[in-house]
């Protein structure tokens, strides 16, 4: 049974660890699935690497709360690492850091070849990098990763790529993302910050939806195109729904999580007037 599901099922906790999943595949044709899960304050959250194809990796509805930097003086902390999948499912997923100034990585994917894989309905804030894409994640210039849907909130980068081989060919992440049929749909860091959108590679042509409240636009971006999709309105529910079973939780998540902004405000202002 899904633990969403059952009100007496205990989720799984990973707490103030050095790992706190770390799952490689050799061959073996398995499906890896992580769900309802919240990792905190662990020096590598869940690692994943080699799943691809018919041993494809899930990972859905769950909590990573990176470790503060100063801890680790070693390795920069990460909630979630995808190295060298492919045809995976990460969605309704929460990144975040807990503290006064952003800080940590949220969620690195590295290597995950000519695919349309897709990032779907996630949640980064208060992050120094929401989410990175390093080395092959496309090919040609229609084929390769797509970031769909996601949310930002006062993240230093929303998303970066990156690649420590730059003149290899197919670096970066798909150069269509989105289409003036079915935009991007994601929201971006509103408050003043280095890149919502940084590309140092091919230009990316990134497709927005005309009018919405939302921050749709990546601004400041680098290595990107705007394009606007006339005349269509963006509405989170419709345009984002949820790939899962039991309907969408990441309107949840981001309640909770202006709800923990405006304590933290209300908390600081009564000690700056004290």
């Amino acid at each position: 049974m899904d633990p969403g599901q059952d009100p007496y099922a205990v989720k799984t906790f990973f707490r103030k660890l050095n790992i706190g999943v770390w799952a490689q595949r050799s061959g073996n044709q398995y499906t890896l699935r992580i769900s309802h899960s919240r990792f905190e304050d662990n020096l590598k959250g869940l690692y994943i690497s080699g799943y691809t194809g018919t041993s494809y990796a899930e990972v859905t509805l769950s909590k990573f709360k990176v470790l503060h930097p100063s801890f680790s003086p070693t390795y920069y902390p990460y909630g979630m690492y995808l190295n060298t999948c492919s045809e995976y499912t990460v969605e309704e997923n929460e990144f975040y850091f807990e503290g006064v100034d952003p800080m940590g990585l949220g969620f690195i994917i590295n290597e995950s070849g000519p695919s349309d894989n897709i990032i779907y309905n996630n949640l980064f804030h208060d992050l120094q990098f929401g989410v990175i894409a390093q080395g092959c994640n496309r090919y040609s210039d229609l084929r390769g990763l797509c970031f769909h849907c996601n949310d930002f909130y006062d993240n230093l980068t929303d998303i970066g790529v990156s690649s420590e081989y730059p003149t290899a060919p197919n670096q970066g992440v798909s150069l269509i993302q989105g289409n003036k049929t079915v935009p991007a749909g994601n929201t971006f860091t509103s408050i003043t910050n280095f890149y919502d959108f940084y590309n140092p590679f091919d230009q990316i042509v990134y497709t927005r939806h005309e009018f919405g409240l939302e921050n749709l636009t990546p601004e400041p971006r680098y290595g990107v195109v705007m394009q606007i999709a006339l005349g269509l309105y963006y509405n989170k529910q419709q345009d984002c729904p949820s790939h899962l079973s039991g309907g969408a939780i990441i309107d949840e998540m981001i309640g909770e999580m202006n709800e923990s902004k405006a304590s933290s405000s209300q908390s600081l202002f009564r000690e700056t007037t004290l």
